[in-house]
C-alpha cells in the first residue's frame, strides 16, 4: 500500500483539500512549558496524579464530605476533561484550527499539557496512541482528572507576569504550597510551604481570564463601524470583573473567590489522617459554580465501581451549585399598579456576586426574567419570558428581559456573523450581563457591557437591573396574582445543538464512530440539562380582576395580557449565521470534491496500465 501511488496520490489530494493529518504546532504561552519540550521554563517532575493524595487528604470521615480530596472529586475541576460539553467544543475547534487543543487542553487537562499531550490526537488507531487515557474500573485516569491538585499546590506567585490563559509558573519538584506554615518537628509526610497566592483572587485569575491568542479583537462603535482593537480577543474576564468591581477595590481579602467557591467548613478539622492538627480555617474543595446538571451527568460516564463509591458526592456537588445560584442574585418588586385592564410593573434585579451575573465561558449560558399573571382559577392571562420545558426552549416576546452574551466572527470580506466558534469568533456582539456592585473597568478593557446601559452618573455601572413591564387586556376571576422568576440555564438548546451538528464523529473505538456534540446533546435532555434553575422569585396580588375573560385560550395559551403571539427561536441551520458559516463554502466544497473525483479517476486509469491488480480500496 506505501508503494502504491494511486494510495499516495489520496493522502496527497486529501491533502491538500483537507487539511490532512495536521501537524499539531504550539500556541505558545508563557509559563511554565510541558516536560521534555525543550524550553528553557520546561519542567523536569511531571504532575503528580491527585490519586496520591486521597491517602491522606480524603475519605476519613464518614459523616461529610468536606475533606480536600473528597470535595474535589466530584467538582467541575476535577471532571474539567470528562465534561462531554467541553470534549465537543474541543473537536469543533480543532476542526477549526489546527492547533486549537494546545490552547484548550492547557486549561482542561493541565495534567496531560504538562506531559506533552495536547499534541497527541484524540485516537490513533494505527499506534493505540489517545491524548486521554480512559477511564478503568474504579480507576480514574490522572488525565481526564482536569485541574488536579498538583496543579494548583506546585503553582508559584508569577509576580508581574500578565494573568490570564493558564500561564502557570509551577515549582518544579516536590514542593507543595498551601496556606499553612508547619511548627519545627511536624511532619507533614512531604515537602512544604505556605503560600498567600493560593488564597488570592489572582491565583484564581490565572485561569478565568481567557484571551484567544490567535484572533484580534474587534468591537463595534456607537455609529455602527467595526474596529480593531490590537489585542487578543477577550473569551472569558472573570477575574477582571472582579478585579474592577468594589469587592477588589475594598481590599485584596475583602471578598476573594474562595469566599463563595471555596468556603470555609465552619468549625475545626483535620486536613490530613494522621496528622491529628486541626484546622480552624480550612476551605473546602467545592468550586460549585453555575453547574446543576452537568454533575449528574458526568456521574452517569463513570465506570461502575468508580460511580458506586462516589455518587453521594455527585449529587452533593450538584445542590451546591444549585444554593450558590440561588444566593448570587436577589429579585424584588419596586412598583406595580393596575389601571383597568393593564398593569405597570417594575422589577429590580440585583447582582449579589462579585463579577458579572451569569459569567465564565459565555456560549449558550444566560439568564432572564420570567413573569406570570393568572387568576384565581390559576387562568394564564398574561406572561412574559415563557419557557417550554417539553422542547427546552425559551419562547421570545416582545419584553423578554435576557441576560447573555452574543459572540461573532468577522469573515474575510467585513461582515459579522453570530458565532458559536469559539476559536474563531474576534468580536462582541452583545453583552447584558449585570456587572458586579462599583464595577469600573478602564476602556477597552474587554469587560463592558454592550447593548443594555448599566451607567451610573460616577462612571461606574450599576450592579442592578430595573425592568419596567406592561400588560394589556387583563382579564379572570376573583383577584389577578403575578410572579415573577429570575431563571438561569448553563447550557442552552441553540448551543447544545450546534454541538451536536458540528462535532465530528470521534475516533475513539469506544464510541463507534458518535460525536462528542451527539453525546452531550443526549446527556443535556436526561440529566436536566433543559430545564432552567431557578435562583430567585417573588409573587404578590396585583388586584381584582377588572373583567371576566371572553374566550378560552388553548392549552398551554395566554388568555390576554401578551401583546404578540410567542414564538420560539428559529432551529439552528448548518449553513445560517448562527454557525458563523458562509453559503460559499458548500460550493467550494463541491467543487472541490469534483477536483478530487477527476484527479483520482485519472490517476486510476493510470494505475491499470501499469499494474494488472491493484489493490481494491478499503471502504
Amino acid at each position: 500500500m506505501r508503494g502504491n501511488p494511486y494510495y499516495q496520490i489520496i493522502g496527497w489530494v486529501v491533502a491538500l483539500f483537507f487539511g490532512g493529518p495536521k501537524a499539531k504546532g504550539q500556541i505558545f504561552q508563557p509559563g511554565s512549558q510541558p516536560v521534555g519540550s525543550g524550553h528553557p521554563d520546561a519542567l523536569s517532575v511531571p504532575i503528580q496524579s491527585s490519586s496520591g493524595c486521597l491517602r491522606c487528604h480524603g475519605n476519613y470521615d464518614a459523616s461529610d464530605d468536606y475533606e480536600p480530596f473528597d470535595s474535589w472529586r466530584s467538582s467541575m475541576m476535577a471532571n474539567a476533561t470528562r465534561d462531554p460539553v467541553f470534549r465537543a467544543a474541543l473537536s469543533i475547534a480543532e476542526a477549526d484550527h489546527p492547533n486549537a487543543s494546545d490552547f484548550c487542553v492547557r486549561c482542561h487537562s493541565p495534567f496531560a499539557w504538562y506531559n506533552g499531550k495536547s499534541s497527541l490526537p484524540e485516537h490513533d488507531p494505527s499506534t493505540g496512541r489517545r491524548r486521554f487515557a480512559p477511564d478503568e474500573n474504579r480507576l480514574l485516569s490522572s488525565d481526564l482528572d482536569g485541574v488536579a491538585c498538583m496543579v494548583c499546590h506546585r503553582s508559584e506567585d508569577p509576580g508581574d507576569a500578565q494573568i490570564r490563559n493558564t500561564q502557570l509558573v509551577l515549582h518544579d519538584g516536590a514542593m507543595r504550597y498551601g496556606p499553612y506554615s508547619y511548627e519545627n518537628g511536624v511532619d507533614p509526610r512531604h515537602e512544604s510551604a505556605q503560600s498567600a497566592f493560593l488564597s488570592s483572587s489572582r491565583f484564581c485569575g490565572q485561569c478565568h481570564d481567557i484571551d484567544n491568542p490567535i484572533q484580534e479583537g474587534h468591537f463595534i462603535d456607537a455609529d455602527g463601524s467595526l474596529r480593531a482593537t490590537g489585542e487578543p480577543f477577550a473569551i472569558e474576564r472573570t477575574y477582571t470583573e472582579w478585579a474592577w468591581s468594589a469587592f477588589a477595590q475594598r481590599g485584596p481579602n475583602y471578598r476573594t473567590c474562595q469566599d463563595c467557591h471555596m468556603p470555609e467548613v465552619g468549625r475545626p478539622v483535620l486536613a490530613a489522617t494522621e496528622l491529628e492538627i486541626l484546622r480552624l480555617h480550612m476551605s473546602r474543595h467545592d468550586f460549585a459554580g453555575g453547574s446543576v446538571w452537568q454533575p449528574l451527568a458526568l456521574l452517569s460516564l463513570l465506570p461502575p465501581q468508580a460511580r458506586e463509591q462516589w455518587e453521594p458526592l455527585y449529587w452533593a456537588s450538584s445542590e451546591r451549585s444549585r444554593r450558590l445560584l440561588q444566593s448570587a442574585a436577589s429579585l424584588s418588586l419596586v412598583n406595580h399598579r393596575l389601571i383597568g385592564q393593564s398593569a405597570e410593573l417594575v422589577l429590580r434585579v440585583t447582582n449579589q456576586s462579585g463579577h458579572k451575573l451569569p459569567t465564565g465561558y459565555p456560549e449558550g449560558r444566560r439568564m432572564w426574567l420570567s413573569i406570570e399573571i393568572r387568576d384565581e382559577s390559576e387562568r394564564l392571562v398574561g406572561a412574559s419570558g415563557r419557557y417550554d420545558s417539553e422542547r427546552g426552549q425559551l419562547l421570545r416576546d416582545p419584553q423578554l428581559r435576557t441576560y447573555e452574551v452574543k459572540l461573532g466572527e468577522v469573515l474575510s470580506d467585513g461582515s459579522v456573523h453570530e458565532s458559536f466558534h469559539f476559536i474563531r469568533n474576534n468580536v462582541l456582539l452583545l453583552d447584558t450581563r449585570i456587572p458586579p456592585e462599583g464595577f469600573a473597568p478602564p476602556p477597552r478593557s474587554g469587560a463592558e457591557p454592550l447593548g443594555r446601559n448599566y451607567r451610573e452618573s460616577t462612571g461606574a455601572f450599576r450592579h442592578f437591573d430595573e425592568v419596567h413591564y406592561r400588560f394589556e387586556g387583563l382579564c379572570g376571576v376573583g383577584e389577578l396574582k403575578a410572579k415573577a422568576r429570575l431563571l438561569y440555564q448553563a447550557n442552552t438548546r441553540e448551543y447544545m445543538e450546534f454541538l451536536r451538528l458540528h462535532s465530528p464523529p470521534s475516533p475513539l473505538p469506544e464510541l463507534e464512530g458518535r460525536s462528542w456534540g451527539e453525546i452531550a446533546f443526549e446527556l443535556w435532555e436526561t440529566h436536566g440539562g433543559k430545564e432552567p434553575i431557578e435562583m430567585a422569585s417573588i409573587e404578590w396580588i396585583l388586584g381584582p380582576s377588572p373583567a371576566p375573560c371572553e374566550t378560552q385560550a388553548p392549552d398551554g395559551g395566554v388568555d390576554g395580557g401578551t401583546p404578540d403571539a410567542l414564538t420560539a427561536p428559529p432551529p439552528p441551520q448548518t449553513n445560517a449565521k448562527g454557525c458563523g458559516c458562509k453559503l460559499s463554502q458548500s460550493q467550494n466544497t463541491t467543487l472541490s470534491i469534483w477536483v478530487i473525483f477527476a484527479i483520482l479517476a485519472s490517476f486510476r486509469y493510470f494505475s491499470r496500465r501499469t499494474h494488472q491488480t491493484p489493490p481494491t480500496p478499503k471502504r
